[in-house]
């Protein structure tokens, strides 16, 4: 359940933005190695054990696509085309459920390939910063760094698409020199 952060309802609450149900096999997500969260929930004292469904709130509807699609290896192209803004959001569902980040790094490395990089403008360009270090990528990292060295004015920045504030590049990989 994916939850507008852009508005608050008369109850102060974000009202709901999309509802998405995903067909997926227990099995699978129980197998998936070094998952703890998959193997607590759906098998330890939680209600969702004895469920065959389960609501996952916070998160948004296509980076939790992208997860699941990850652990039953059924990536479609579509995979490939989500917005910079999903990819922040993924890598925050990493950090949430405590998945395995290792497991995006392949698949970054194919939506690497497909995105159109000769289109980006400088904004398109810090949004790909944290990204691109974060999963471990450094022909990305490079290109998009030699990119805004030579693109923009003042010191290289990142720029955070999403309201997870934690998400940023540490300091010891780029920081801002102030006086």
């Amino acid at each position: 359940m994916e939850y507008d952060q852009d508005s608050i309802s008369g109850n102060g609450e974000h009202p709901v933005k999309e509802i998405q149900g995903f067909k997926v096999s227990r099995r699978t997500l129980l197998e998936t190695p070094c998952n703890d969260y998959w193997k607590t929930l759906l098998e330890g004292s939680y209600k969702e054990a004895g469920q065959n469904e389960v609501t996952l709130h916070d998160d948004t509807v296509a980076s939790m696509e992208l997860w699941l699609r990850v652990f039953h290896g059924k990536l479609i192209e579509d995979s490939y085309t989500i917005k910079v803004a999903e990819i922040w959001h993924a890598i925050e569902v990493s950090r949430k459920y405590l998945f395995h980040l290792e497991k995006l790094e392949v698949r970054f490395k194919g939506y690497w390939e497909k995105v159109d990089k000769k289109s980006f403008d400088v904004l398109n360009l810090r949004q790909y910063l944290f990204p691109c270090q974060a999963l471990c990528h450094s022909i990305a990292f490079a290109y998009v760094t030699r990119r805004l060295a030579h693109e923009e004015v003042g010191h290289v920045q990142e720029f955070n698409p999403t309201q997870h504030r934690r998400l940023h590049l540490e300091g010891r990989v780029l920081r801002e020199c102030t006086s």
